[in-house]
């Protein structure tokens, strides 16, 4: 996942090979 604003690398789904097209944003400490 990037910044749209800068470009710059937030995130990487590890172990996922297949292309990613859309992402439901959640704040971390919502994610179980």
């Amino acid at each position: 996942v990037w910044d749209a604003t800068t470009g710059a690398k937030q995130y990487c789904f590890e172990g996922h090979e297949a292309p990613v097209y859309s992402v439901c944003p959640h704040y971390k400490e919502n994610i179980q």
